[in-house]
């Protein structure tokens, strides 16, 4: 049978447990992320926690994740943001007597990011000069991949999860669109910013040099 990006994906994130299994107190968590949509009635969740970390020196432990990876399942699109936003939350929960020294978050994805949450005041910042916005070759502008967590409304998420971008306002000359992947590159400097300790890997599967 033709094995998918997502086998793919499931491959080498149970290689990984594999490999650090016997490095020293040595925790995994494991979160999925897709986009938010509705099929027979049923709106699915945007991103799911399906482990808190976890001891991987211990055989049930990597029973469990190794479990919920064979679970996992590709629908709708892809919101890397939430994916980022969702681990950093996992990572802040941890006790401070607990944290570890060196924190690793791996991103796993077959796609480009087609979903990202809402940015504040879009309309606000049209024709000024701010820092919402960057200004592109094509002469459109796209939202900006530093913005800080106060730009973002993480209650609504922007998108039907087909495209990597979103246009906010056309017809002036120069159009504005969200660029989800934008988005998620300003949440993964969210994340790398707390700490020192923290790095964040990218893993791209199938992808294009610009989805890479």
């Amino acid at each position: 049978f033709n094995l998918t990006k997502l086998d793919d994906a499931k491959t080498a994130a149970k290689n990984f447990i594999t490999t650090v299994m016997n490095a020293p107190n040595t925790r995994v968590a494991l979160v999925s992320f897709a986009s938010a949509y509705t099929e027979n009635g049923v709106t699915s969740a945007t991103v799911t926690k399906h482990t808190d970390f976890l001891d991987v020196s211990q055989l049930a432990n990597r029973e469990t994740l190794n479990a919920a990876i064979t679970g996992l399942i590709a629908l709708g699109g892809t919101n890397t943001q939430a994916g980022i936003r969702r681990a950093d939350q996992l990572f802040n929960a941890v006790l401070s007597a607990d944290r570890a020294d060196n924190n690793h978050m791996i991103l796993l994805s077959d796609g480009l990011p087609t979903q990202s949450y809402k940015i504040k005041d879009t309309y606000l910042t049209l024709n000024t000069t701010n820092d919402t916005f960057v200004f592109s070759d094509d002469d459109n502008y796209y939202t900006a991949p530093n913005l800080p967590v106060i730009k973002f409304d993480y209650d609504t998420t922007i998108g039907p999860g087909s495209s990597e971008f979103e246009t906010i306002h056309n017809g002036w000359g120069n159009d504005y669109f969200y660029n989800h992947s934008n988005s998620a590159i300003s949440q993964a400097k969210m994340f790398k910013d707390v700490s020192d300790s923290r790095t964040l890997w990218t893993i791209a599967l199938g992808t294009s040099s610009h989805g890479n």
